[in-house]
């Protein structure tokens, strides 16, 4: 078999190549997604009562700004710079709930009367003291812990937001918010010590990691693979012989995923890399035996020896 299929090697060569470019148009079809339901089987019991409990109760997430005070949060200044950073935080897009020390619910019974107030509320009503203010404040459990800390030095800004998180160009466009809001709360601050957290800056923190490893790490992994393969070979043909193969065979797989709809996520991207190094195993094994033996054979003999002796294990391989 082998050896017809080398008795026209050119026309087999552009067969191969024009079913890669064929394979290679699904690539404009590829979604990436640092969505954690992504990661989980379709048909995970937990997966499917989360996706209903969104259907009846709304997608909610939600992103905190934490802000470090160095003389505490119940500081004149400190407590109105908060209320500011509140109202920010309001002006996100798509946000629908933002919860803060300035807007807590302070409660106080006073004769046969409760009254409920914003804490902000009463400090401009003069009414109350900021030190009262606080002492009420500090008996609350969901506010001691949840939106100050125990000593009084860091407040948080939480922020939930009403989103379809599979609409990707609205995940970016909040996260940009976020990173606007805390660039634009250090400069005001004149500090650094402005965080963000959540579960959406954490996934777009993956995204970022990932990002950074494919944009620098790995192809960096990458050149140093194909020196080594220069030094081993010595011959500048056999390594851009690889490097070609392994490129291609890369592109192809990318394009036939954005065909087939698989989602590209941090965990199905390893795929590539543990692609990369079966076909240069595989080319490695084929070129070493072609070259061993050419000093004996033919060319093309040596070609049909050398793909006779690999084609099972790489296809093995490649099954599996």
């Amino acid at each position: 078999m082998l050896e017809k299929m080398y008795t026209r090697p050119k026309a087999l060569a552009a067969m191969v190549l024009l079913l890669c470019l064929v394979a290679m148009g699904g690539s404009g079809m590829l979604v990436v997604s640092n969505d954690i339901r992504d990661n989980l089987d379709a048909q995970s019991s937990e997966l499917q009562a989360f996706i209903q409990y969104e259907h009846t109760f709304g997608s909610t997430t939600s992103a905190v700004v934490l802000i470090q005070f160095d003389d505490g949060v119940f500081q004149q200044q400190a407590f109105t710079n908060l209320q500011q950073y509140t109202r920010w935080a309001e002006e996100l897009p798509f946000a629908y709930r933002v919860n803060s020390l300035t807007n807590a619910l302070v409660i106080e019974s006073i004769d046969d009367n409760i009254d409920v107030n914003e804490s902000f509320t009463l400090l401009q009503s003069s009414l109350f003291s900021l030190q009262e203010i606080e002492r009420l404040l500090r008996k609350d459990p969901q506010v001691m812990g949840n939106l100050v800390s125990e000593d009084g030095k860091v407040a948080a800004i939480q922020v939930l937001f009403e989103i379809d998180r599979s609409e990707l160009t609205i995940k970016d466009e909040v996260n940009a918010g976020l990173y606007a809001l805390r660039d634009r709360i250090r400069e005001n601050e004149n500090t650094e010590n402005v965080y963000l957290t959540g579960s959406l800056i954490v996934d777009d923190a993956q995204k970022q990691a990932v990002e950074r490893n494919y944009g620098f790490l790995i192809p960096l992994v990458y050149v140093a693979m194909f020196v080594l393969l220069g030094v081993m070979f010595r011959s500048a043909a056999l390594v851009f012989t690889v490097i070609g193969c392994t490129v291609l065979t890369i592109m192809t797989m990318m394009g036939a995923s954005g065909y087939v709809g698989i989602l590209m996520t941090p965990i199905s991207m390893n795929a590539i890399s543990v692609l990369t190094g079966i076909v240069i195993a595989a080319l490695c094994h084929i070129l070493v035996q072609i070259a061993q033996r050419m000093s004996s054979m033919r060319y093309e003999e040596a070609v049909v020896a050398g793909m006779r002796l690999n084609i099972k294990p790489i296809l093995l391989t490649a099954l599996t």
